[in-house]
């Protein structure tokens, strides 16, 4: 039998992703909170990214974003992230921690209902379905 502390791991996904602004990221990630689809995002500036793009060497500083999110909900995550991310082909990578403290991945789990749906009609405002 697992450690209690170790039980709800398998439900918990890491999302990441980065931006080159922080208004784009903090936006997407209240976005994703009033949605339901994610308990936490947390930003890390000043991450400098180095990569090949249409054939040129890039050299960016980016906003690093982990977005903490239940495992049924991630695909939804994923999915919305890409529709809101300002990015042509956005990074979004997906993980399962290894171990997290159980208080905080019942919390996790608890926020994630994933039961609010956006109205497109209204871009102000998500609803309850």
């Amino acid at each position: 039998m697992p450690p209690p502390e170790a039980s709800l791991v398998p439900e918990l996904r890491l999302i990441v992703t980065t931006f080159a602004k922080e208004s784009d990221a903090t936006g997407t990630i209240r976005t994703l909170l009033s949605e339901e689809l994610i308990a936490c995002g947390t930003l890390l500036h000043r991450a400098r990214s180095i990569y090949i793009w249409k054939d040129q060497i890039e050299d960016a500083e980016e906003i690093v974003v982990v977005l903490k999110t239940a495992a049924c909900v991630a695909g939804r995550v994923a999915s919305r992230l890409r529709e809101l991310h300002p990015y042509e082909v956005p990074e979004i990578l997906t993980f399962t921690p290894e171990a997290a403290d159980a208080a905080y991945a019942h919390w996790v789990k608890k926020s994630c209902s994933g039961d609010v749906q956006w109205d497109r009609s209204r871009s102000d405002s998500p609803s309850t379905s």
